[in-house]
């Protein structure tokens, strides 16, 4: 485990290959390794405007501060990830199932190629991934939905709190959209 809240000042953190948690300071940087496998599991907890990267391979789970950034390498990873409000969760090129929690509201989040379940909040701007199947719950209301470019989409949308607005894409899809 390692602390870098306790630290002043980012610091620059690479993880490994087997289990590992990290708690991130304000402005640090974590990198999944290169090295990881399907075995590689990882906790990491955000600090304010913190970078993470994800790595190729292993299962992660993040739990994200204001203004994070989360990437993922392109490759299988499984991730679930909580967002918090301001972040930038970009999936592209990552073929491993992800869970993401964007319901803090005025997050971005950008799915990847695997099987993507999404749950938005209102001020979201969510595009579904390339690939696989993608699920948007959007019943939180006034979201921006991209279809994906690939794959299979279901989005439910709504009317509370302000209409979602939702721009095609090639996916095949199918939308449903709740009260009124």
């Amino acid at each position: 485990m390692l602390d870098a809240s306790q630290h002043p000042g980012p610091e620059s953190i690479v993880g490994g290959t087997g289990a590992y948690v990290v708690f991130g300071g304000a402005g640090s940087t974590v990198v999944g390794s290169a090295n990881s496998n399907s075995g590689t599991t990882a906790q990491i907890v955000g600090a304010l405007n913190m970078s993470i990267v994800l790595a190729t391979a292993g299962n992660y789970t993040v739990a994200s501060a204001q203004g994070d950034t989360i990437t993922a390498a392109a490759g299988a990873a499984n991730v679930q990830i909580g967002g918090a409000a301001g972040d930038l969760i970009d999936l592209t090129g990552n073929t491993g199932s992800a869970t993401i929690i964007a319901t803090a509201g005025n997050e971005t989040v950008i799915g990847g190629s695997g099987n993507t379940t999404i749950y938005g909040g209102f001020g979201d701007s969510i595009t579904a991934g390339a690939g696989g199947f993608t699920y948007v719950d959007g019943t939180a209301g006034g979201m921006r939905i991209n279809i994906g470019s690939g794959g299979a989409n279901l989005i439910i949308g709504s009317f509370a709190g302000g209409p979602d607005t939702i721009t095609g894409g090639a996916a095949t899809v199918q939308i449903q959209f709740l009260g009124d």
